[in-house]
This record gives C-alpha cells, sequence and structure tokens, in this order.
C-alpha cells in the first residue's frame, strides 16, 4: 500500500484549520475583544492538545454564557474526539445535529459537525455507520446551502474513504468528483496559498486511495489533476519550491506504479527514472513510496534491500503496531522477500508479524479501554483498592493468562501454516507467479485471521481490560452493588472465553473419522435437561423455552456418551439463543422407529431469522456465518454435526419450517 502518513499527517492540518471554524460560532451578544481573546486561548489548548483542559474551559464559558450550547457542544465533541474518546464525541456530535439551527453560524456548526462525525465513523472502521449518517446529512445540508467548504470537503472525503472501503468505487469515485469541484470553488472564493495547498493535499490522496484500490486509470487522472494544481502554485506563489519539489516527486512514483500495473513498462520506467533523480527518493519515505513500484515491476531484489530498513524506519516514525500498520507496511516486505527468492528472511517476516500481532491487539484494546474507563468516571479512593486487591490481581493474572494462551495458539497455528506453506514452495517450481500467488493467499489467510480474533475475543477483553484498569486506578470507591456487578461481569467474559478456547479445540477433531467411545446409559431427558442448562437458555428473559418430551422418549434408555451428546445438543440450542432476539425456542424430544432401528430425535425450533433453504449445508462448513452483524465463530453448527456423526448419529436442517430455524440431531438408542 501507498505510503500516506505524511499526506495524512498533512491532512489533519487542514482538519485543524476547522478547528478556527469551531471557535468562530460564538453568539452575537459577546463583547467583540472578549470573543477573540477567548477563541485564541481555545485554540491554544487545541494545538498543544491539552484537551481535557479545554473541556473544562468550555463547560465553564457555557454556564457563564460566553458560548452558545451548540458551540460548546461542538467543541467538547472535537476535544474528545482527538482524545480517541469515541461515544462522548458521538455523543456531543449528535447534540449538536439535533439542535435547533436558526443562524448562518449555527449551520456552519451543524455542517462542522457533520464533518467531524462521518470521520469518526470511519475511525472506528464502522464504514456502513458512517455512510448511514453522512449521506443523509450531506443531503440536508445541501439543501439549506452549505456555508462551509471546508466542512463539506471534509464531509464528502470521508464518504468517499468509506466508499472504497466497501469496495463502492464507482460511487466513490463520483463522491470524490464532488469534493473536488467544492475544492475548486474553496480555491476560487479564497485565493490564498494554503487554500491551493490544500486542495493539492486533498487531491494527491484521493489519487493514492484509487491507488490503492487497483483503478490505477482513475488514480492516473487525479494525479494528473494534482499536477496541474501544482502548477497554479508554483506560478502564483513564490517561496513552494520545496513543496512543489517534494509533490512532483511524489507525483512520478505513484504514476510509476500505476503505469507498470497497467502493463505501461517503459512509461513507468521513465516516471521512476525522475522520481529517484528527486531528493525526496533519497529520504525514508521516498525510499518507501519506490516500494510499491519496485515490487510490481518485479524489481524485488531492489524492494527488499530497501524494506532491511522498516524496522528503523517504522522507529523513526514513530507509529504504532496497529493491525493497519502490519498490513501497510510488514505485508509488502515480505512479498518483496518472497519475490526475491529469500524464503529465509520472507520466514522471518513472516513470524516478526505473528509476534507484532500482540502489540496490535493491545493498542487496540488500550483504547478501548480508556474510554470504558471515562465513561464510568468513577471517583477512587486508596482503602478501596487496598481491600480489593488481591481480588483484582487474581482477576487480572487470569486475564492475561488467557490472553496469552490465545494469542499463542493462534501464533502457533498460523506460524506452522506459513512454515508449511513455505516448505511447499521450496519443494515446488519457484517460479514468480507462483509466488506472488502464495503472497495473496497468505495476505488473504492474515486478514480471516485478524478478523476472527476481532470478531469473538475483543470485546470480552476490552470488558476484563476496562474493569481491570478501573479498578486497579488508586483511590477508587465501589459500592457492593457495583462491585458485584463488575465480579459478575469479569465472570461471565472470562468464560466467554474460555467457551471460544474449547470450541477451537473441539474444531481441531471436528474433521476426524474417529467413533466417540460410547459408555454412558442415560435417558434422553437427562441429555436435555443438561443441555438446556449448559446453554442457560432457561435464563433467557427474552425468550419463552419450551422443553417437550414424548412418554416413551423418557422411559427409554440411550446407550451413547453423555457428555458428548449434552456438547452437541447445547451448540445447537446456543445457536437458536444467539438468532432469536425475541421470541420462542423449543425443544422436542421423542423416538422415531424404524424397520430395524429406533432413533432419538432431538428437535430445537425456533422463531428466530432462519435458514435459506440453498444454505441448508454450507451453515455447517467452518466459519460460515449467513448475517455478520451476529456475534459468533461461524464453528459451532460444525462442531455439532461432527459429533453427532461420531456417536452414530447426525444433524440436519429442516427447511421445511419456514417460522425460523428447525435443527434435528438424531442419535441411535
Amino acid at each position: 500500500m501507498i505510503n500516506i502518513h505524511l499526506l495524512c499527517a498533512k491532512k489533519w492540518l487542514v482538519g485543524l484549520s476547522c478547528v478556527c471554524l469551531l471557535t468562530s460560532c460564538n453568539h452575537d451578544q459577546v463583547q467583540p475583544a472578549r470573543e477573540n481573546a477567548v477563541d485564541s486561548l481555545l485554540d491554544e489548548l487545541s494545538n498543544t492538545r491539552d484537551f481535557d483542559r479545554m473541556i473544562t474551559m468550555v463547560d465553564s464559558l457555557e454556564s457563564e454564557g460566553d458560548i452558545r450550547e451548540i458551540d460548546a457542544n461542538l467543541k467538547r465533541g472535537w476535544a474528545y474526539h482527538k482524545m480517541r474518546k469515541f461515544n462522548k464525541a458521538e455523543e456531543y456530535y449528535n447534540k449538536v445535529l439535533t439542535s435547533n439551527i436558526s443562524t448562518v453560524f449555527e449551520q456552519e456548526t451543524y455542517e462542522d459537525a457533520a464533518a467531524y462525525l462521518a470521520d469518526l465513523y470511519y475511525i472506528k472502521h464502522d464504514y456502513e455507520g458512517a455512510l448511514h449518517v453522512a449521506v443523509p446529512l450531506m443531503h440536508q445540508i445541501e439543501e439549506r446551502g452549505c456555508q462551509s467548504d471546508d466542512a463539506m470537503i471534509l464531509l464528502l472525503t470521508s464518504i468517499g474513504r468509506c466508499q472504497m472501503k466497501l469496495d463502492r468505487v464507482g460511487e466513490a469515485a463520483v463522491t470524490f468528483e464532488k469534493a473536488y469541484q467544492r475544492n475548486l470553488q474553496a480555491i476560487k472564493a479564497d485565493s490564498t496559498r494554503s487554500s491551493l495547498r490544500n486542495a493539492i493535499v486533498h487531491t494527491a490522496n484521493i489519487g493514492i486511495r484509487f491507488l490503492n484500490a487497483k483503478s490505477f486509470s482513475s488514480a492516473n487522472m487525479w494525479l494528473d489533476r494534482t499536477e496541474t494544481l501544482l502548477d497554479q502554485l508554483a506560478v502564483r506563489f513564490h517561496g513552494e519550491e520545496t513543496f512543489v519539489t517534494e509533490y512532483r516527486a511524489r507525483l512520478h512514483i505513484y504514476r510509476a506504479y500505476a503505469l507498470e500495473s497497467l502493463g505501461r513498462s517503459e512509461e513507468a520506467a521513465a516516471e521512476y527514472d525522475a522520481f529517484t533523480g528527486s531528493v525526496y527518493a533519497k529520504c525514508d519515505d521516498g525510499r518507501f513510496d519506490a516500494c510499491e513500484y519496485l515490487i510490481a515491476a518485479h524489481r524485488y531484489d531492489e524492494a527488499a534491500d530497501i524494506l532491511t530498513d522498516l524496522d528503523r524506519m517504522i522507529g523513526e516514525w514513530d507509529y504504532d503496531l496497529t493491525l493497519d500498520c502490519l498490513q501497510s507496511y510488514f505485508l509488502p516486505k515480505f512479498r518483496a522477500n518472497v519475490g526475491a527468492g529469500r524464503h529465509d528472511s520472507a520466514y522471518a517476516v513472516a513470524a516478526q508479524i505473528c509476534e507484532s500481532l500482540d502489540s496490535a491487539i493491545y493498542w487496540q484494546k488500550h483504547s478501548d479501554a480508556a474510554e470504558l474507563a471515562t465513561i464510568y468516571d468513577m471517583q477512587q479512593k486508596e482503602n478501596t483498592i487496598t481491600r480489593q486487591q488481591a481480588d483484582i490481581k487474581q482477576a487480572r493474572l487470569l486475564a492475561i493468562g488467557i490472553i496469552l494462551g490465545l494469542l499463542s495458539l493462534f501464533l502457533i497455528f498460523y506460524i506452522l501454516y506459513r512454515r508449511n506453506t513455505m516448505h511447499r514452495l521450496a519443494e515446488k517450481n519457484a517460479e514468480l507467479k507462483l509466488a506472488n500467488a502464495r503472497a495473496k493467499e497468505s495476505s488473504e489467510m492474515k486478514s480471516d485471521f485478524i478478523k476472527q480474533i476481532s470478531h469473538e475475543i475483543r470485546t470480552p477483553l476490552n470488558i476484563l481490560s476496562g474493569f481491570t484498569q478501573v479498578l486497579t486506578s488508586t483511590g477508587m470507591d465501589i459500592d457492593e452493588n457495583t462491585r458485584s456487578d463488575i465480579n459478575r461481569q469479569i465472570t461471565e467474559n472470562t468464560n466467554r472465553i474460555t467457551g471460544l478456547v474449547n470450541k477451537m479445540l473441539a474444531l481441531s477433531d471436528a474433521g476426524s473419522k474417529m467413533v466417540i467411545e460410547q459408555n454412558d446409559d442415560v435417558s434422553p431427558l437427562q441429555i436435555a435437561t443438561q443441555a438446556a442448562s449448559d446453554a442457560g437458555i432457561n435464563e433467557a428473559k427474552r425468550i419463552v423455552f419450551d422443553l417437550q418430551v414424548d412418554d416413551e422418549a423418557k422411559t427409554i434408555m440411550l446407550h451413547t456418551n453423555l457428555q458428548q451428546s449434552v456438547s452437541a445438543l447445547s451448540l445447537l440450542l446456543d445457536n437458536a439463543l444467539k438468532f432469536t432476539k425475541q421470541g420462542r425456542v423449543t425443544l422436542r424430544v421423542a423416538i422415531q422407529s424404524l424397520a430395524s432401528e429406533h432413533n432419538i430425535l432431538f428437535t430445537v425450533e425456533d422463531t428466530g431469522i432462519g435458514v435459506p433453504p440453498e444454505e441448508a449445508e454450507h451453515i455447517f462448513e467452518e466459519f460460515v456465518q449467513l448475517d455478520n452483524y451476529y456475534n459468533g465463530t461461524g464453528i459451532g453448527l460444525t462442531i455439532a454435526r461432527s459429533i453427532a456423526r461420531r456417536l452414530g448419529g447426525d444433524i440436519v436442517l429442516d427447511t421445511s419450517y419456514t417460522e425460523g430455524a428447525r435443527f434435528v440431531m438424531s442419535l441411535k438408542a
């Protein structure tokens, strides 16, 4: 992925300039001298990132009537936004968006809140949520008549970025075109150099996003537009030589990558030669930018040589090892070494990626935990910490142990997979095309691996870490009810993670054909009641659970494995509970008499979202989820069917049932 960290920094300078809009919305009764003093102080606090003090001052100013409520809410939202306390920021942005708008200044404040809220959703990777909020707001602003080009440009850019992330490239192109036209309007209305520089940065960033989306023809068009704006800047303003020279060098290397990807290798090589003669090509940013072209041009050795300095570059850039950082920087290094045939180096990079996952997950978890601590906003007292220290320490050690165990397990699986892949590459033909295919496959599996961890582990880990951080803070005072609730949630989420580990261990046996030992003589009723208890379905307040057992099934004995039978049935009940938001779940136990044998049928029937008939077999495959809006790993049904079949029975989906989903587990009597 093209290196855009400097462009993003400059883009945030554009965002910072929007802070000036925040401080220009004070009401008309304020004295001009006092208004300017307040604005200057708030600007200074924002520039120095003293956001806690900024919030305190905004509260004071609002209570004294020096700023309006709508302006105060926007400033609070901005401060919490920059502190990465997104829930609080979203709360205050929404307060602005639900305010009554009666003046031009209030309209500008409204537009700024809409732009910042869309950007907040993008940072949280909630792209659908961002579009759900931003697109209607954009239409409302257009109907009212936009007052702020800067706010509308930021809003359109956020919408376009989300559309790109959702692979809606055509829609993104239309949105970015609107943002570009807004930039041209802003240049025409404000002919200063800063306005033109902002337009250059915006336009170049759009080109980069098309490069990253592999839409190279579109990327070239945006790079050409950027060069046109650069020419205007160079002609109209003196003293911009450094900025213009650097951006021309960037355009050369971006074009080289695009042209090479379009198969125009000679033109790409000419652009690359022009780039190498620039000062920018000698710095770390320029060298890293060159790698994407070198890899596309199959000049793997040159790219691999540059990326030997990647660890040093990351350190000097002061980047956190987030999941995005691993994808943007370390995966290209892996691809370059694979392409260069440096298998040992490629394996070392793969191992480094695995090891860095721990830091990446911790970074994201730490950010969410900090916000959780703010939301609770508990008063801290030392004597409470002393009394609870032993319990907290035990809970923290347990959480850390579970985290390390899970990460070790997943990393071992990943490293073993990579080792086997590299071994197969060494035994087979090391042709370039095959190496590229393997690198792509590795990237996709890495993304799936991270997605599975985020999907099921992030929420309980965040809760455990959040409560640990809250409880270990000095001077905290917690009443008994709160303490009991915290202990309960720690226990529940610890059990949730433990359950996931057990599922993963069970999944490793799911493909086995080994028959499970059956040494237990139990009644079907005992299996049903124990499974219902393990699934916790009896305590679900939003579900009416009904257990129906035929008279014959109450007296017959079943020769099976009690633990495994209960486990399979419990997974079916857990599946019904998960996909039934509110309604009924029924468990029926009956005997099926055939010519030569009897089967016990355990039928789990719910009134949930149901399963399309064409998916009747697909849902039993590993990691399959028909609806991504529901939590889960997609392995429960896989494990349940495997257990049933190894007990001599089976699990099937009854496609004739249309009120929800009906699964039937059969066991031989």
